[in-house]
């Protein structure tokens, strides 16, 4: 999900835009869960939003009841994106475009391994990973791009670069990078989550 996001996103609203996959929003737009200037602690945004942003951002934000702009919530991670008003719905759809021209089952299979790596050790996450990218290795439309690379691709020494012999943004011509190296008894990573929807695009 995308959420486009105009006007305010409050308690409920700014839980929505916590939870989506992806937000962008107009300059001018403000966010909050402002429940406590009320008496009313917003404990259920509370959940999505924690997920989204840093903890302490986010206890900021609930214990004060303040608003932030639409730059601050790029930021802090809430949102990917400030436009102006008048781009905000170009800019959503180019976005959705750009996701929609990626082969659908890898997006779909990328998209649920993103979620499912997230809070696990570092141990159990590498292992299952690479499950994950050998399943989207057996995908057919996956093989056939493959494929067409493989065709473009000239080898040098253990490695391959195009015909043309520019490197991608890794120095690599393999269409993945390694994984890296973890020392022993390396920490696991803290969890960073996220969600759902507001006015939304898919």
């Amino acid at each position: 999900m995308i959420a486009e996001v105009q006007g305010i996103a409050t308690a409920a609203g700014c839980q929505l835009v916590a939870s989506c996959d992806l937000a962008l929003a107009a300059e001018g737009v403000k966010f909050g869960v402002n429940g406590v200037n009320i008496g009313l602690y917003c404990s259920t945004p509370m959940v999505a939003l924690t997920r989204a942003v840093p903890p302490k951002v986010a206890f900021e934000m609930l214990t004060t009841g303040e608003f932030i702009d639409a730059a601050r919530a790029r930021e802090i991670g809430l949102i990917n994106h400030v436009t102006t008003p008048d781009a905000l719905r170009e800019s959503t759809m180019a976005m959705a475009a750009t996701i929609a021209a990626k082969l659908p089952a890898a997006v779909r299979l990328g998209k649920r391994a993103f979620h499912d790596q997230q809070g696990l050790p570092l141990t159990t996450a590498y292992p299952l990973m690479g499950k994950v990218i050998c399943d989207n290795l057996m995908l057919p439309d996956t093989a056939e791009g493959l494929q067409a690379f493989w065709k473009s691709a000239r080898p040098i020494g253990t490695s391959l670069l195009p015909r043309d012999g520019s490197a991608n943004e890794k120095g690599r011509g393999f269409p993945c990078p390694p994984h890296p190296v973890l020392p022993r008894g390396a920490a696991d990573q803290p969890r960073l989550a996220k969600a759902g929807k507001v006015s939304s695009s898919q």
